[in-house]
């Protein structure tokens, strides 16, 4: 299995939990949106000869660990993503995340200056 995991620092996440409830679930609604855009971002960058690997991307969100992946149940994907010794890699995931940093940055704040605005109205 190929995957690009976005995980938050325990340190951080300890910091902003103490905005309450309403930040663990901006958190969590970030990475979900984060996730969402890399795996929407990656589809076109996948090498498609029958369609296999392009299908083969899904996205999860563990809102309990604040974690996020993208990844690929197909075991040709990691090939593809990392070369091997004959063939040259077509990574998919990598560039698609570096893609997507500033939308991804942009969630987060997004999310958190919700999570301030609710918290300051409770």
């Amino acid at each position: 299995m190929v995957s690009i995991s976005i995980r938050l620092e325990p340190d951080i996440i300890d910091k902003l939990n103490t905005l309450g409830p309403y930040l663990r679930e901006a958190l969590a609604n970030a990475l979900a949106s984060s996730v969402r855009v890399v795996k929407k971002e990656t589809i076109p960058k996948v090498r498609v000869l029958s369609g296999k690997t392009r299908d083969s991307y899904y996205y999860s969100v563990d809102k309990a660990k604040q974690e996020a992946y993208v990844f690929s149940d197909w075991f040709i994907s990691r090939f593809l993503e990392y070369g091997t010794i004959r063939m040259r890699a077509f990574p998919a995931l990598r560039p698609a995340l570096e893609a997507c940093r500033k939308p991804i940055e942009q969630f987060f704040i997004l999310e958190i200056d919700k999570a301030i605005d609710k918290a300051a109205r409770a």
